[in-house]
Protein backbone atom coordinates (compact mmCIF):
# COMPACT_ATOMS: atom_id res chain seq x y z
CA UNK A 1 0.00 0.00 0.00
CA UNK A 2 1.18 3.82 -0.80
CA UNK A 3 2.56 5.57 2.05
CA UNK A 4 3.69 9.10 2.16
CA UNK A 5 5.93 11.12 5.05
CA UNK A 6 5.52 14.58 4.80
CA UNK A 7 4.32 14.98 1.14
CA UNK A 8 7.07 12.42 0.32
CA UNK A 9 6.65 8.94 -0.98
CA UNK A 10 3.46 6.58 -3.11
CA UNK A 11 0.18 7.22 -2.99
CA UNK A 12 -2.51 6.28 -5.59
CA UNK A 13 -4.02 9.22 -7.68
CA UNK A 14 -6.67 9.19 -9.63
CA UNK A 15 -10.51 7.19 -10.17
CA UNK A 16 -11.06 5.57 -13.82
CA UNK A 17 -13.29 2.51 -15.32
CA UNK A 18 -15.78 1.93 -12.69
CA UNK A 19 -17.04 -1.59 -12.64
CA UNK A 20 -20.68 -2.79 -11.29
CA UNK A 21 -19.03 -4.16 -8.17
CA UNK A 22 -17.62 0.04 -7.19
CA UNK A 23 -14.19 -0.86 -7.97
CA UNK A 24 -11.95 1.59 -10.18
CA UNK A 25 -8.61 1.79 -11.63
CA UNK A 26 -6.34 3.91 -10.05
CA UNK A 27 -2.43 4.77 -10.30
CA UNK A 28 0.40 4.29 -7.96
CA UNK A 29 2.34 7.69 -8.21
CA UNK A 30 5.42 8.05 -6.54
CA UNK A 31 5.90 11.33 -5.52
CA UNK A 32 7.58 14.91 -3.57
CA UNK A 33 4.20 16.98 -2.68
CA UNK A 34 2.80 16.78 -6.36
CA UNK A 35 2.88 13.50 -8.46
CA UNK A 36 6.30 13.13 -9.96
CA UNK A 37 6.02 9.70 -12.15
CA UNK A 38 3.70 6.83 -12.01
CA UNK A 39 4.34 3.22 -11.00
CA UNK A 40 1.95 0.88 -12.15
CA UNK A 41 -1.71 0.81 -12.43
CA UNK A 42 -3.98 -1.30 -10.17
CA UNK A 43 -7.71 -2.55 -9.69
CA UNK A 44 -8.94 -1.82 -6.40
CA UNK A 45 -12.30 -1.16 -4.61
CA UNK A 46 -12.60 1.59 -2.19
CA UNK A 47 -13.74 0.13 2.13
CA UNK A 48 -14.20 3.25 3.74
CA UNK A 49 -11.91 5.88 5.21
CA UNK A 50 -11.01 6.51 9.16
CA UNK A 51 -9.79 9.23 10.83
CA UNK A 52 -10.11 13.33 10.47
CA UNK A 53 -10.51 14.30 6.55
CA UNK A 54 -7.72 16.75 5.75
CA UNK A 55 -5.14 15.90 8.88
CA UNK A 56 -5.10 12.41 9.42
CA UNK A 57 -6.56 10.02 7.25
CA UNK A 58 -6.48 6.51 6.49
CA UNK A 59 -8.60 4.28 3.19
CA UNK A 60 -8.53 1.08 3.39
CA UNK A 61 -8.82 -0.62 -0.41
CA UNK A 62 -9.47 -4.24 -1.46
CA UNK A 63 -6.65 -4.63 -4.20
CA UNK A 64 -8.27 -6.76 -6.72
CA UNK A 65 -5.72 -7.04 -9.53
CA UNK A 66 -2.58 -5.16 -11.58
CA UNK A 67 -3.68 -3.36 -14.84
CA UNK A 68 -1.51 -2.04 -17.25
CA UNK A 69 -0.50 1.53 -17.18
CA UNK A 70 -3.43 3.93 -17.68
CA UNK A 71 -1.80 6.19 -20.18
CA UNK A 72 -4.73 8.51 -20.08
CA UNK A 73 -4.85 8.59 -16.30
CA UNK A 74 -1.13 9.45 -16.06
CA UNK A 75 -2.12 12.34 -18.58
CA UNK A 76 -5.47 13.70 -16.89
CA UNK A 77 -3.32 13.38 -13.61
CA UNK A 78 0.06 15.40 -15.11
CA UNK A 79 -2.42 17.76 -16.67
CA UNK A 80 -4.71 18.52 -13.25
CA UNK A 81 -1.08 18.64 -11.56
CA UNK A 82 -0.10 21.79 -14.17
CA UNK A 83 -3.71 23.57 -13.52
CA UNK A 84 -3.13 23.47 -10.13
CA UNK A 85 0.08 25.06 -10.22
CA UNK A 86 -1.12 27.61 -12.80
CA UNK A 87 -4.07 28.32 -11.09
CA UNK A 88 -2.10 28.67 -7.51
CA UNK A 89 0.12 31.00 -9.65
CA UNK A 90 -2.49 33.03 -10.86
CA UNK A 91 -4.54 33.36 -8.07
CA UNK A 92 -1.24 34.38 -6.21
CA UNK A 93 -0.10 37.51 -8.22
CA UNK A 94 -3.39 39.15 -6.76
CA UNK A 95 -4.48 41.61 -9.01
CA UNK A 96 -7.03 39.84 -10.82
CA UNK A 97 -10.52 41.15 -11.00
CA UNK A 98 -12.91 39.38 -8.72
CA UNK A 99 -14.77 37.38 -10.82
CA UNK A 100 -11.94 36.15 -12.34
CA UNK A 101 -10.53 34.85 -8.80
CA UNK A 102 -13.82 33.38 -8.22
CA UNK A 103 -14.25 31.36 -11.60
CA UNK A 104 -10.49 30.22 -10.85
CA UNK A 105 -11.45 28.85 -7.32
CA UNK A 106 -14.77 27.12 -8.29
CA UNK A 107 -12.97 25.58 -11.50
CA UNK A 108 -10.01 24.52 -8.83
CA UNK A 109 -12.48 22.83 -6.76
CA UNK A 110 -14.95 21.37 -8.68
CA UNK A 111 -12.39 19.54 -11.77
CA UNK A 112 -11.61 16.27 -9.70
CA UNK A 113 -15.42 15.91 -9.51
CA UNK A 114 -16.36 16.39 -12.95
CA UNK A 115 -13.60 14.45 -14.30
CA UNK A 116 -14.59 11.51 -11.97
CA UNK A 117 -18.20 11.90 -12.24
CA UNK A 118 -17.70 12.13 -16.27
CA UNK A 119 -15.40 9.16 -15.41
CA UNK A 120 -18.29 6.99 -14.19
CA UNK A 121 -20.52 8.08 -17.11
CA UNK A 122 -18.70 6.93 -19.59
CA UNK A 123 -18.06 3.45 -17.71
CA UNK A 124 -21.91 3.14 -17.79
Amino acid sequence: MPDTYNGIGTSYLGKCKFEQDDSFVTTKWFQIVAPIFPLGSVRLRDLGSEGVPFLKRTTNYEFIEEVPLDVMQVVRTYAYTVFIVAWFGHWAMGNQPPLVRFIMITLGILLPFAMRFLSKRMSQ
